[in-house]
């Protein structure tokens, strides 16, 4: 009876509005437990009935396709009829040549097509992440692709959505949906609304989507839809039905080609039909004719531009663009017209301090945001910032009133250890900025913990936090380094400059 329930909640997942109904409801629909989730045995039958959490690729191309797509050419397809007919007039070192030719041009497609393919299955299953369920009462972590639809997620700053979700709990969440809508800035959920029908993919702030970022805060939800049935499951269908096309480049190949082997054929047809009829024997004729063909193909030319190509997509790699077809090179480098929708479409959706105004001073921020190294700038020469308390004070109010952290990352080329921003993008510039300024957040914090705060609000415009002044030294870079200041409490504020300048009787 539970299963049945299961297939008519399939039944209408693709034509249900989840953002328009309630968190019963869907629950109802779904037949899902809110408090204590799914039982394993049920999980097992809905992941056989509606099949892995994963977006559905095409088939990897075979290494017998990508072979016979190396001689999907016509320049090609007339060298190897060169080859044959030099073979069958005996001319085998010409013969040899050509086909050693043709096959070093296609070695050198299969590597390189074959390694893209590999790198780019290396990445899938690198973003394959893990997920937090409630299951059995419980919650647990899960493979991403084994979630199922009426599962509970739990979510929080960090995670990547692990599929569709209908929000039941949203705790000061925000997500970045760039990859999606193009919207650049972090989208505050609200778990307790419930929305028309007709509501557009980009307001729906009850809902969760596959792929996006947890920006800040946490959440749970529902699962409503999972794979291929996901909005972003839906893109993939739709870019996997597009027509594959070809190249600017192949299509210059194939023109070429033809030219070269039309004219090849009427001059050859032209010098065999004035020497039959000055007398020369036909057969002799025809073997200068077909020699002339012969030297009229160009066999090094596609040798030439498959290396050209491999080491245009070396190159690539180099600056992080992983391209799948050789092909493909020459397409990028063609392009002179980019249509894009928003910012974080194309940026890497990061923010950085680059300048600074404190106490009637600028000052130049320069430096890697990754290694946390940079230099404090004032006309272009480096400058002491302890010469500048004004600065410190603002880099330490803006590291402490601060809800974004930093996670090691690994090496960065040598230059130690690399960090990645978890947060929202403005609040990990000004982390990133104290950080350049000496001051790491984690033992900030231990010296300066949060005992309380107020939230940033769209109305008030600012976010206040109360510190506990527990372990100041003098070297940091806080205002406070008197004994007597031990044990005190301070109020950092942060906002729209108009709405803090109104808290103030004084500024600096």
């Amino acid at each position: 009876m539970f299963a049945r329930k299961t297939v008519v909640a399939e039944k209408k997942q693709s034509r249900l509005d989840w953002h328009s109904l309630s968190a019963e409801d869907i629950a109802r629909q779904l037949a899902t437990p809110i408090e204590s989730g799914l039982d394993s045995r049920e999980a097992a039958k809905r992941l056989e009935l509606y099949g892995p959490n994963q977006i559905a690729a095409l088939p990897r191309p075979t290494f017998l396709q990508l072979l016979l797509a190396q001689f999907n050419n016509f320049i090609v397809l007339l060298l190897i009829a060169a080859a044959s007919i030099s073979g069958l007039l005996g001319e085998w070192i010409e013969a040899v040549a050509i086909l050693a030719i043709v096959v070093l041009n296609a070695t050198l497609g299969v590597i390189q097509d074959r390694r893209a393919e590999e790198a780019l299955a290396a990445l899938k299953k690198l973003a394959a992440p893990e997920a937090q369920v409630l299951r059995d009462g419980s919650r647990r972590g899960i493979p991403g692709p084994e979630i199922v639809p009426g599962d509970i997620v739990f979510i929080e700053a960090g995670n990547f959505v692990p599929a569709d979700l209908r929000l039941v709990e949203a705790v000061n969440l925000r997500l970045e949906e760039a990859a999606l809508t193009g919207e650049s800035v972090p989208v505050q959920k609200d778990a307790n609304i419930r929305l028309e029908a007709n509501v557009p993919l980009g307001d729906r702030k009850n809902t969760a989507f596959m792929g996006t970022l947890v920006n800040s805060g946490r959440g749970r939800g529902i699962v409503v839809s999972t794979g291929m049935h996901t909005q972003i499951g839906l893109i993939a269908e739709m870019l996997q039905n597009v027509k594959e096309e070809t190249t600017p480049l192949q299509k210059r190949l194939d023109g070429l080609g033809k030219v070269l082997g039309g004219a090849a054929l009427a001059v050859c047809a032209l010098v065999f039909a004035i020497g039959w009829m000055r007398g020369h024997p036909p057969l002799e004729m025809f073997m200068l004719a077909v020699g002339l063909a012969i030297a009229a193909v160009p066999e090094g030319l596609p040798a030439v531009v498959t290396i050209s190509l491999a080491l245009g997509m070396r190159e690539m790699v180099k600056r992080h663009a992983l391209i799948r077809r050789l092909s493909s090179v020459e397409t990028l480098g063609s392009t002179t017209v980019i249509c894009s929708d928003k910012t974080g479409t194309l940026t890497q959706n990061k923010m950085t301090v680059t300048r600074m105004w404190a106490d009637g001073s600028f000052l130049d921020v320069s430096g890697s945001d990754n290694t946390l190294k940079g230099d404090f700038l004032a006309q272009d020469q480096p400058v002491r910032l302890t010469d500048f308390q004004a600065t410190l004070t603002a880099l330490w109010v803006g590291a402490l009133n601060n809800d974004a952290h930093l996670e090691v990352s690994g090496e960065s080329n040598g230059k130690g250890m690399s960090y990645r921003m978890v947060g929202d993008p403005t609040e990990g510039a000004l982390l990133v900025a104290a950080a350049k300024a000496g001051a790491l957040p984690r033992p900030l914090n231990q010296a300066y913990p949060r005992v309380a705060e107020i939230p940033f609000d769209s109305t008030r415009k600012n976010m206040v936090t109360v510190h506990h002044i527990l372990h100041p030294h003098p070297e940091d870079i806080s205002p406070f380094d008197e004994q007597k200041l031990y044990s005190g409490y301070v109020i950092a504020v942060k906002g729209a400059p108009d709405m803090v300048l109104n808290l103030c009787s004084r500024y600096q």
